[in-house]
């Protein structure tokens, strides 16, 4: 049966959504449909989906990959050597009480053999014969020399380094070094009391300064900063002797003023010092940080018990 051709009020329908299916693309604004689905502009029926749509203004998005980049950014050299730095003033003061009292101690060695003789306020303590401005200079060279140490270490990681870290964390392995250095003084001081050669005394010296750096350093940085130590601070010995003659070598053989193989001896005394200045650095900062880590529990418990007392108290019982 058909329904549609039967009914006219269905047929008028029908023939109203015919004339719907045949409208242009796109009418006048003015122009209105009407029928069983109420009233629609023309505008709103066909040229919502053909005119074009303006532009929308682009929506501003956080550049997330600056913070990235800004975290990512290398580290300075100076950055980098400072890297886990113990707090300055202790580190260095140390530093220099071990260069007032052990250095001084450790010249002894040789200025009791009379390979230097002070001239200039020398001091006579037991059998210790010494200046006034011993101890003074050698806290500096104990603060230049083990400060730099560390941070040659941070400029120069590798895996010498870190087995070299971790080996000088053990007070007897520092205390070692320094027993040994004490023995290689000894030697230098015997052989030159015992008129030995000097070109003999390099070559004995030079073979043990180079098992004592295998020994107690090892590092690439190291052998570096004792070949700077042995030629720095002989040059920086002899302007100051130029102009303030603090002592004198006897039997000096490099222009009459200075003996040649004491190179030796700065350079196995680098290790040594070295080894003190790697455990004061990792040591310290330990400490320090326990010490940070003890006062922030202190303030938490605290705060924790200032929040227990501002409580109401509980509600009695029934």
């Amino acid at each position: 049966m058909n329904c549609v051709s039967s009914s006219p009020a269905l047929q008028q329908r029908a023939g109203t959504g015919h004339r719907l299916a045949r409208l242009p693309p796109c009418l006048p604004p003015s122009t209105h449909v009407f029928g069983g689905l109420g009233r629609v502009t023309g505008r709103s029926v066909s040229c919502a989906a053909t005119e074009p749509k303006e532009a929308s203004a682009p929506v501003p998005v956080a550049d997330a990959a600056a913070p990235a980049a800004a975290a990512a950014a290398p580290l300075s050299l100076t950055q980098r050597a400072l890297a886990n730095a113990p707090e300055w003033p202790a580190f260095l003061g140390t530093l220099a009480n071990s260069g007032f009292i052990t250095g001084t101690l450790l010249d002894g060695i040789h200025s009791r053999m009379g390979l230097q003789v002070y001239d200039w306020n020398p001091l006579v303590l037991g059998g210790l014969n010494t200046s006034v401005a011993v101890p003074p200079l050698l806290a500096l060279f104990y603060v230049v020399l083990g400060s730099l140490v560390p941070m040659a270490d941070n400029l120069s990681p590798s895996p010498e380094t870190e087995s070299i870290r971790q080996r000088c964390n053990e007070t007897f392995y520092v205390a070692a070094a320094f027993g040994v250095l004490a023995g290689l003084l000894q030697l230098s001081a015997t052989l030159y009391d015992s008129g030995v050669p000097y070109w003999q005394i390099h070559a004995v010296l030079g073979t043990a300064a180079l098992v004592n750096w295998k020994l107690f350093d090892g590092t690439r940085q190291g052998i570096a900063l004792a070949l700077l130590c042995g030629l720095g601070a002989p040059a920086a010995e002899l302007v100051l002797l130029h102009f303030v003659p603090l002592w004198h070598y006897p039997r000096a053989d490099l222009g009459g003023v200075f003996v040649s193989w004491v190179f030796w001896c700065y350079f196995f005394y680098t290790p040594a010092l070295g080894a003190l200045a790697r455990y004061l650095w990792s040591t310290m900062k330990e400490l320090e940080q326990f010490k940070r880590s003890q006062q922030a529990q202190a303030q938490q418990q605290a705060q924790a018990q200032q929040g227990q007392q501002g409580q109401p108290p509980p509600p009695p019982q029934q």
